[in-house]
């Protein structure tokens, strides 16, 4: 029975009724106590009689109450009354989404502004573990100073519906359909247990929906509907702003390994967006304090499966006052059948020289930032790696290895044009030129150690500034103004650190503390800080995707610049502000080849595997030839899998969650009961443990 104006019901009075729906009934109240206005929420009775789903709506309740996100509505209280269970919310004015969209679609710039916020109260309730399970125009509130609140958070999988109410679903017992038909994951199609990604789909179909005016997936019943979410793909938008409809089409992309893996890598492409009215900004780096002035960011695209391209940001100068946003706009820069890494930019900005393949051999090309095809510069056989500018922009030092491991390789001159290069020393590392054009600084051997040294321009007069014992040391760089140099040093495999050391001589110093895997680095224009390439955060220990950083001279944590699955490596930063990078990304996949009779007929004979999206590394076959195990980033974080061969039948056997967690290399024991494989579970590289698991994923 409705509750009455003026009932008490707990310690609070009822003023009127806001609605009623399938999950209960909700009235405005007033709490005596605090002396506010609150929303009360009565349930169903239905839940009060099953003593587990009261247990786990009490439980839910409190994880949302704790998550005190502004996009996500706030819970004060949970409990019972006369056997209805309740909770109490902040009281929103305004509107629901729903509501609003039956004026029609949305402007862009709202549309992006939404997404951002709803992304954002997603990533925090996620972060927490809680999955809303059933996002949708009804349960978004457009507050009336302009917030947005994500409503209901995990109460869709407490809701049992009679069978008159074609657009809900069922109770959320194994292989049950659960959500809401047209805003339902493929997943949550098909009674599949859900995660984080599944939220993801939604978000994509209720901005389609802000968008477009028009839903998504359409039928005359749910039963349509849910046909066309598993087999069809929604009606073309038509927007001027074709990043929005980018990540609107990686929201909603079928298999949930190839949406955004995160709720938190989705707001931040949202955030990278912009329109002729309204341009959120990325955050900055160089001249000015990073939060104050925009990033124009030209994404070089990625080739296919493992191929790179490079990434191109451009830092404005400005007052500090806050700039009108600048555009975010995407541009292709390499488009080689191969790799493409090492980019560097030019003192002018006018060009990019990086290393790609050809003939069989690493070679250095040079791009104009302007567009045109690139030029060869080097042609001669061996590997030529890391090229570094004149400050003239007029000719390009690079490095050579030894043939043969173990010696000092070289460092060559060549012009920008092209031409015929000199050798200007040996050395065990690239070299980088100084600001003031007048020496170079690189690693090299003396005396059975490893020497930082400063020379002359030309290579001559070598003086070492420090000395080491070890031997993997990389990626010199002389700070804008000449007086400190940075570098990379492992003291350990994929266990990496940035060290800074005067150029003049003198004690290095640890810039960063990661031990990870550390890929390029260069200074910020006003020497204020680095930007490198880390693989923090990545859960594959083998080919994790590396991700680029900011690390400020003067200490604090570092801030990440990129997210995703695709990685970003090797950057460098132009006199402008400027940054170029390497961009990569990978897609595995595992097969099976006979290895008896001729290599082609082998190759044409090969069956594949598996079918990933992601990565898929280190295969490891049963003793019994019946099973393939291997590691698998699908679910967002490196695991184990395991195929039965015969069936098909996949199956997870560890479960890591913790983004401190690495994991790699399984292995099958010869009895076939224990896998045992490698895991990083302090968050650095350096203490790589072993550890087992039965094949069935027990113990």
């Amino acid at each position: 029975m409705p509750l009455q104006p003026g009932v008490r019901f707990g310690p609070y009075e009822i003023v009127a009724p806001l609605g009623a729906g399938g999950m209960g009934e909700v009235y405005r109240a007033r709490d005596a106590r605090l002396g506010r206005e609150v929303a009360v929420k009565v349930l169903p009775a239905a839940v009060s009689r099953d003593e587990e789903r009261l247990r786990r709506f009490t439980q839910e309740a409190r994880t949302i109450a704790a998550l005190n996100h502004v996009n996500i509505l706030a819970i004060f209280d949970v409990g019972s009354e006369d056997g209805s269970p309740y909770l109490v919310s902040e009281l929103l004015e305004g509107q629901t989404l729903r509501d609003r969209l039956l004026a029609g679609p949305l402007p862009v710039r709202k549309v992006i502004d939404y997404a951002r916020q709803i992304a954002s109260g997603l990533a925090a309730a996620h972060d927490r573990g809680v999955i809303h399970r059933d996002l949708k125009p009804e349960n978004i509130f457009l507050t009336a100073d302009g917030h947005l609140k994500v409503l209901d958070f995990g109460l869709a999988k407490l809701t049992v519906l009679s069978e008159e109410d074609p657009t809900r679903t069922q109770q959320t017992a194994a292989g049950a359909v659960l959500g809401t038909a047209g805003y339902m994951s493929p997943e949550q199609v098909r009674g599949q247990p859900l995660d984080n990604r599944s939220d993801i789909f939604s978000l994509g179909v209720v901005v389609y929906e802000m968008l477009s005016g028009t839903r998504a997936f359409q039928g005359d019943s749910s039963v349509e509907i849910m046909n066309a979410i598993l087999k069809q793909e929604p009606p073309e938008l038509k927007t001027t702003s074709t990043g929005l409809g980018a990540v609107i089409e990686h929201c909603l992309q079928k298999n949930p390994a190839e949406r955004f893996q995160s709720a938190r890598d989705l707001a931040f492409a949202v955030d990278s967006l912009c329109t002729p009215s309204s341009s959120p900004s990325l955050p900055a780096l160089g001249k000015r304090p990073f939060w104050r002035r925009p990033l124009l960011l030209y994404a070089l695209l990625a080739l296919l499966l493992i191929d790179a391209g490079a990434l191109i940001w451009w830092l404005r100068a400005g007052s500090r006052s806050v700039p009108p946003p600048a555009p975010v706009t995407f541009q292709r820069l390499t488009d080689f059948v191969g790799i493409e890494t090492s980019p560097a930019i030019s003192p002018d900005g006018k060009s990019v020289a990086f290393v790609a393949d050809a003939g069989g051999a690493r070679q250095i090309w040079v791009h104009l930032t302007a567009g045109g095809a690139p030029l060869q510069l080097t042609h001669d056989a061996g590997e030529h790696l890391e090229p570094r500018w004149s400050q003239d922009s007029a000719s390009i030092v690079y490095y050579s290895p030894p043939r043969e491991s173990g010696g000092e390789g070289a460092l060559w001159e060549t012009s920008a044009l092209g031409g015929p290069p000199r050798k200007l020393a040996t050395s065990v590392s690239e070299a980088d030129v100084s600001h003031d054009g007048a020496r170079l600084v690189f690693f090299r051997l003396g005396h059975g150690q490893t020497e930082l040294v400063v020379s002359d321009r030309n290579g001559s007069n070598a003086l070492p500034i420090s000395t080491f014992n070890s031997f993997s040391y990389a990626n010199p760089r002389w700070s804008p103004d000449d007086h400190w140099i940075a570098y990379d040093h492992a003291s350990a495999n994929w266990a990496d650190d940035i060290y800074v050391v005067p150029a003049a001589g003198g004690q290095p110093r640890n810039l960063t503390r990661e031990s990870l895997l550390i890929e390029g680095l260069a200074w910020l224009p006003d020497g204020s800080g680095v930007v490198y390439s880390s693989a923090r955060g990545s859960t594959t220990l083998y080919l994790p995707v590396m991700h680029l950083w900011l690390q400020r001279l003067d200490g604090g944590p570092p801030r990440q610049l990129t997210f995703g699955d695709v990685g970003y490596d090797h950057p460098d930063v132009g006199q402008d502000g400027r940054v170029v990078a390497a961009r990569w990304r990978m897609q595995f996949d595992i097969w099976k080849f006979p290895v008896e009779g001729d290599a082609l007929e082998n190759a044409r004979r090969g069956v594949r595997i598996t079918a990933q999206t992601g990565q898929v590394q280190t295969p490891t076959v049963a003793p019994d030839d019946s099973e393939v195990a291997f590691l698998s980033d699908s679910g967002g974080h490196g695991n184990i899998w395991i195929k039965d061969l015969r069936s098909g039948e996949v199956r997870q056997i560890t479960h890591e969650h913790d983004p401190s967690v690495t994991l790699g290399v399984p292995l099958w024991s010869p009895d076939g009961s224990r896998i045992a494989f490698a895991s990083v579970r302090n968050g650095t590289s350096r203490d790589v443990g072993y550890w087992t698991v039965h094949s069935d994923g027990s113990d």
